[in-house]
């Protein structure tokens, strides 16, 4: 797994795996580990991070960047291991 996005909130997560499930691409929200910015302080509103398959990285990078316009990978830890949702 690859860190799509880091630390951003929940809802904004959702959003994106919904996107990206109708392009075909499994993402996963793993809680992040920021201290104090979990569901245990921010409920809902906690900060997450954005996971997919290394093999779909590149494609959902892209279909992000043509949503939003956002240029530059994560460059930090896009190779760590994470769990399932």
């Amino acid at each position: 797994m690859k860190r799509l996005r880091k630390a951003i909130p929940q809802f904004e997560a959702e959003m994106f795996r919904e996107i990206l499930a109708n392009e075909g691409i499994e993402a996963k929200i793993i809680p992040t580990k920021i201290a104090f910015f979990d569901s245990v302080y921010f409920g809902i509103g906690a900060m997450v991070d954005l996971s997919v398959g290394d093999e779909d990285f590149d494609k959902a990078f892209e279909v992000l960047e043509h949503m939003t316009g956002e240029r530059g990978k994560e460059e930090d830890d896009t190779t760590e291991e994470h769990g399932s949702t």
